[in-house]
């Protein structure tokens, strides 16, 4: 085998499986992702953040058709020799619940207000405002959101999946995306304490599941709460009530992608208005608490 030193293995995730792959599942400029049994394991460059199923090369990724990986390297259309130690396997932190419920739900607030209220391109601008084009595939994707979300208020849980899931545009499309982040807020809230939901991610993590590799990869992340680095700073930024993390990884989230970033957020903060904020427990601060979402939430499930 010939070594090559003009690439270097930065960062390899705790969960990647030993084993050696030859199926290409997509391409793209900065990630090759090989199907590996019922996930993908991801060879990215370094502008990718690192993640459980993530191999994270510094420099420009080569043009990858086999990938072996064992415990002390991985081997690249078997020339390209990357030994890697110990010290370059990431691995995902703990989150922990939150320290402080009523300083956490008040940063909650905030970012609740800035995606709805000051950061318009999102699906939930989407949702809350018709689009002002007559883009007629735009105006049917809001038609099949405010249909899941109808359903979501019925707790027709499986009937919300169904309507959203594989809608919209992107690589994974936006209603893929929006689930998926939907998902990691409930996996969220669970973990702090919000047993009640467990069903509902039950129902929804099982219906949005489908045939595609990457999209059930990150499914898989999202109902494990098995986050990708920017994502677990995020959860971690808002249990410590960290708000200038919180900003940072809100940002750097919402740029990665075309716009799997802010579909997967905006998935993540309907998932807090609705399970959160609008929940029974929270009822009585509903005329005190940003009363102008609540208002444009209330008139949504009226009208749906």
């Amino acid at each position: 085998m010939q070594r090559k030193n003009n690439y270097t293995l930065f960062r390899i995730g705790e969960l990647v499986p030993s084993g050696t792959y030859t199926k290409v599942h997509s391409c793209f400029e900065r990630v090759i992702n090989f199907a590996a049994e019922d996930i993908v394991i991801s060879l990215c460059e370094s502008s990718i953040c690192a993640g459980p199923y993530r191999l994270i090369l510094k420099g420009k990724i080569p043009l990858a058709k086999e990938l072996k990986v064992t415990e002390k390297e991985v081997v690249i259309n078997q020339e390209i020799s990357l030994p890697y130690s110990q010290d370059n396997i990431w691995k995902i932190p703990s989150i922990h619940p939150h320290q402080n419920a009523q300083k956490t739900f008040l940063l909650c607030e905030k970012l609740l207000n800035f995606f709805i209220g000051e950061e318009k391109n999102n699906l939930l601008s989407l949702l809350f405002q018709p689009p002002s084009s007559q883009d007629e595939f735009l105006l049917q994707f809001r038609n099949f959101l405010i249909k899941g979300i109808n359903n979501l208020f019925q707790q027709k849980y499986t009937l919300f999946a169904q309507q959203i899931k594989r809608r919209g545009l992107g690589s994974t499309p936006a209603g893929d995306d929006f689930l998926t982040g939907y998902i990691i807020c409930l996996s969220w809230l669970i973990a702090n304490g919000r047993k009640d939901l467990i069903k509902q991610r039950e129902e929804i993590y099982e219906t949005a599941l489908d045939n595609d590799l990457l999209v059930n990869t990150f499914l898989h992340q999202a109902y494990y709460l098995r986050p990708d680095e920017e994502w677990a700073n995020f959860l971690l930024a808002l249990s410590e009530n960290d708000e200038i993390n919180l900003t940072k990884y809100i940002n750097l989230i919402m740029n990665s992608g075309e716009s799997s970033g802010k579909d997967m957020l905006s998935g993540f903060v309907f998932c807090l208005l609705f399970n959160w904020f609008w929940s029974a427990e929270i009822a009585k601060c509903r005329s005190c608490i940003f009363p102008d979402v609540l208002a444009a939430l209330n008139v949504l499930s009226v009208n749906i």
